[in-house]
């Protein structure tokens, strides 16, 4: 049976960083995007594992290009003042919260390389999908500035073109030049709306509530739901790995994985894990948490293999989120094509009725 904490009351306290076990006192945040946490957790692994100092690692961090007011930090809280890593993290707001507690949870083990690595992969995977998002955007939004701005003014004026003197080209720039413009203004607001997604801080908590208010969402949030699955199995994968009991484990993972139907729930696998139940009668509590998953949790708990078993509904999920979300990207991207087909044989249909009917009462005035 695992190991029950010592204070067990559902709202995990977990050991303060701080050496004298007082808490750490946020002084502020280095702002770091998916890809520079991505870059960093990267450098850092590779720097432990080489076996260098934190001198060597922050000299190594700098030559790599990473943000000054990180090197800075490092600097001044592991050099200058010695505190340990997690501390450091904590004070600085290096990584999001979930990770800072991993840090924590892994300096104490020693299996700080090995966290590195899992945490860069999971920074990578979050930013892919969101540059996907951003790709599968751009698509229907070219297609719309061409169609609206382009293709509709001339399928709308082709009377007024046949009938015009002046030169064909002159008379179609004129119709189509304002829209395009507005048009490719409206791509570069939304590519710099895109970029600002793109490098928001991992630790920003309204990006949190964003991710929650959106896993509420029926149907389109289907792949999200599954690729919270995959971090919930990573996140429990990482701190069952780095020493964390199974306990705070589960609550760190429900809270990370950013799924509001897991996290509400997942005091209830506690309670039944604190009278005696096994892990995987536990967590079948929490229906949201995929069948499949509780299933293989439960081999693992029988096999002593539990890490294998969470890493492979890791991957297997993150496969199947990828899968999921190219689909509905897909679907979206024709649906959008379909729509803005109609829409324009409507709308240069409607301009030809006008036409014709403007035709028909100079005919009768004559």
């Amino acid at each position: 049976m695992f190991q029950q904490p010592q204070n067990s009351n559902h709202s995990m306290q977990f050991q303060s960083a701080r050496a004298d076990g007082r808490a750490v006192v946020r002084e502020t945040s280095t702002y770091m995007s998916d890809v520079d946490a991505e870059q960093f957790c990267i450098f850092f692994a590779e720097g432990l594992d080489a076996g260098l100092g934190y001198a060597r690692i922050i000299s190594f961090l700098e030559r790599k290009g990473t943000k000054a007011n990180v090197i800075k930090s490092l600097r001044k809280a592991l050099l200058e003042e010695g505190v340990q890593l997690s501390e450091a993290f904590a004070r600085y707001g290096l990584l999001d919260a979930a990770g800072r507690k991993l840090v924590l949870v892994a300096e104490k083990q020693g299996t700080l390389p090995q966290l590195f690595k899992l945490q860069a992969q999971h920074y990578r995977d979050r930013y892919e999908r969101k540059k996907d998002v951003v790709m599968g955007i751009i698509e229907p939004m070219v297609m719309a500035i061409f169609a609206f701005g382009g293709l509709l003014p001339v399928i709308s004026n082709m009377t007024v073109l046949a009938e015009s003197r002046n030169n064909i080209v002159t008379d179609v720039l004129g119709l189509i030049l304002g829209p395009m413009i507005v048009g490719v203004f409206s791509l570069m607001f939304y590519l710099f709306l895109a970029y600002a997604w793109l490098s928001l801080p991992v630790d920003m908590p309204s990006r949190e509530r964003w991710a929650r208010a959106w896993m509420r969402v029926p149907v389109v949030s289907i792949p999200s739901k599954m690729f919270a699955t995959s971090v919930f199995c990573r996140y429990f994968y990482s701190s069952v790995r780095s020493g964390l009991n199974i306990y705070e484990s589960l609550y760190l993972s429900a809270e990370a994985c950013n799924d509001p139907a897991i996290f509400s729930h997942i005091n209830k696998a506690l309670e039944l894990l604190e009278q005696g139940y096994s892990l995987e009668h536990s967590l079948s509590a929490v229906k949201s948490i995929p069948r499949d998953v509780i299933d293989y949790v439960g081999m693992g708990e029988e096999t002593g293999r539990l890490e294998e078993m969470l890493d492979k509904c890791a991957n297997i999920y993150k496969e199947r989120a990828d899968k999921a979300f190219k689909q509905s990207i897909n679907v979206i991207i024709y649906i959008f094509r379909i729509a803005l087909l109609i829409g324009i044989l409507i709308l240069a249909f409607a301009g030809l009725i006008e036409k014709v009917g403007i035709f028909n009462k100079v005919m009768n005035s004559i």
